[in-house]
């Protein structure tokens, strides 16, 4: 019992070395408790040992299960469906993990426990069934006052609703669960770790690029404090999108090697969503044949699909790159944040095929989400596109609406977009003022 207790005053203290030396000690001792395995595992989790934390976990639950202790065997098989998922993309065992924790819950009042179920089950669905799943899990959260599920649900509602094209209300939920998790009203380290993700995350697949900047400086110090290597491996990808958006190059490529070996270790299967991000880095560079060796065995992942496309686009295939992009666009069913920066490169491509009229469907679809949104960078998208439509079909306000969105790109701090914008009126220009136009195509 000593030892449990210190074992569990360290994890609270986020002590994790201390806490896995603590444990083992008492396993030796008593090899066949669950609670030291649940703790052991907590500790091997946040050193990044993923495998040994999933097998001690894997122990633990069979241990409650023989111990007839229905809640803590539920609560073991919702984590394991969780780290299924995350770290390996094993969709079907997330599935038999959250059906076994749904029998164990099944018919008795389990207080908080079917909310975090519930939850469990809303966070890998679309985002409109994730939205019911959350203010399900939201009413049982504030009735049995458990402050953790409150939160995590109120960051995962927030991020859905985003998604569902409802910014303004979405960022204020995301807000209001990082300010609890800031002021200390969590139990659970988790807790905090998934808060923070959902914010990073939402803000950069809206192209909030202030907010993530912004957040990321909260969760480095947060991610400092807790010496957690999956957590610190998560947020350097949000702030390496942060760099790139603002043309630091070389620092972003910096976080994201970083990053990258911190999560082969810890999260293989997100390992590819690192690589997606540092080939869309030497996409951008130029480097397309080392971009592409990046991606080498991953080219059906969702992740890779937009530094494809902009490999083909750039290596002058762009029938390729549409094909792309039109396969992943009919997957994201109503998830909004996905789409407009593949349908900006599904401008490019169909203006490169000649066929103007695709492209401006897309441009179009763009405008109506960047109105519907309200928000300045996908208006400076919309703009871009539309511009780009109007250059390759010859009309006459091409060249205003490029301006427009090179001046909402450099408001936006984006200066890379705006070189791609103000490259974009050069050619505009080129017939009509040679001159000017080689100005601006230096200046870009």
């Amino acid at each position: 019992q000593d030892l449990l207790e210190k074992g569990k005053r360290a994890l609270e203290a986020a002590e994790w070395e201390d806490a896995r030396a603590v444990f083992q000690i008492a396993i030796a001792n008593h090899a066949g408790d669950p609670i030291l395995l649940d703790g052991l595992s907590e500790a091997a989790w946040w050193l990044g040992d993923w495998n040994r934390s999933r097998e001690l976990r894997e122990n633990a639950y069979a241990l409650h299960r023989t111990a007839g202790a229905r809640v803590e065997a539920a609560r073991a098989a919702m984590w394991l469906a969780n780290e299924y998922w995350v770290a390996t993309g094993n969709r079907p065992a997330w599935n038999g993990w959250l059906e076994r924790a749904a029998g164990l819950l099944a018919g008795g009042d389990f207080g908080s426990d079917h909310g975090w179920l519930v939850f469990t089950r809303g966070r890998r669905a679309d985002p409109a069934a994730a939205e019911q799943a959350c203010l399900e899990a939201l009413a049982i959260a504030r009735k049995h006052a458990d402050i953790d599920l409150e939160v995590v649900t109120l960051s995962q509602l927030g991020r859905a609703l985003v998604s569902l094209g409802r910014m303004d209300e979405g960022f204020a939920r995301l807000d209001e669960a990082m300010a609890a998790v800031t002021a200390g009203e969590t139990k659970s380290y988790f807790t905090v770790c998934d808060t923070c993700c959902n914010m990073l995350t939402t803000c950069e697949g809206a192209g909030e690029i202030e907010r993530l900047s912004q957040w990321c400086k909260v969760t480095d110090e947060v991610g400092r404090k807790l010496k957690g290597l999956t957590m610190y491996s998560v947020c350097r990808l949000n702030y390496a999108s942060v760099l790139l958006a603002m043309g630091r190059i070389k620092e972003a490529e910096g976080q994201l090697n970083e990053s990258l070996e911190i999560t082969k270790k810890v999260y293989p299967a997100y390992t590819i969503v690192m690589l997606a991000k540092l080939a869309e880095l030497r996409a951008l560079q130029g480097r397309l044949d080392e971009a592409e060796e990046l991606l080498a065995g991953n080219e059906t992942s969702a992740a890779a699909v937009k530094p494809l496309a902009l490999i083909r686009i750039a290596k002058g295939e762009p029938r390729a790159a549409a094909s792309l992009i039109a396969r992943r666009l009919g997957q994201l069913a109503n998830d909004l944040l996905l789409a407009p920066p593949l349908l900006a490169l599904l401008v490019e491509a169909k203006i490169d095929l000649g066929e103007i009229d695709a492209a401006r469907e897309a441009a179009l679809r763009l405008h109506e989400f960047a109105t519907s949104t309200k928000r300045p960078v996908f208006t400076a998208i919309a703009e871009l596109a539309a511009g780009r439509v109007a250059l390759a079909a010859g009309e006459q306000d091409a060249w205003a609406r490029l301006d427009r969105a090179r001046e909402l790109f450099v408001s936006l701090d984006m200066p890379i977009e705006a070189a791609r914008a103000r490259l974009a009126m050069a050619r505009a220009l080129s017939k009509e003022d040679p001159d000017a136009a080689c100005k601006g195509a230096r200046a870009a």
